[in-house]
């Protein structure tokens, strides 16, 4: 397992892992609701949006995405290039972020999929000069 996200609910748990899947539990019965998978590496994070059913997931397949609770696509978002190791998103679901092995740290507003900022780490001349 490599990420967890309870629903505003308190009730249901979304986890996700090396499995390449993500898994939808009943927390009150202990069962497994859903299982979806369709990513070809390991799926690196998961976080419900808002108060809703949808979250947002990460995974090694250079994918930051926000899903349905079955499984269905409901927004991919760009430039991601880079297996992505995480993401995460704001109280509200309105801002997600997420990071790759390409250094980078993106910046979406989720409800248009629009890329509003993008991280990235100095040239490494700048931070050899910056030691000196």
């Amino acid at each position: 397992v490599l990420g967890v996200s309870w629903q505003r609910n308190g009730r249901v748990l979304a986890s996700v892992g090396a499995d390449k899947a993500v898994k939808i539990w009943n927390i009150l019965n202990g069962e497994q609701k859903k299982s979806f998978g369709g990513f070809k590496k390991e799926v690196t994070s998961v976080h419900f949006l808002g108060i809703g059913t949808q979250a947002l997931v990460s995974a090694g397949d250079n994918v930051v995405k926000v899903v349905k609770e079955d499984g269905g696509e409901v927004r991919r978002l760009p430039d991601t290039g880079a297996f992505m190791h995480t993401s995460d998103v704001t109280p509200d679901g309105k801002l997600a972020v997420g990071g790759g092995f390409d250094g980078i740290l993106r910046v979406w507003e989720v409800n248009t999929g629009k890329l509003l900022q993008k991280f990235t780490s100095p040239p490494e001349s700048t931070k050899v000069a910056a030691r000196k």
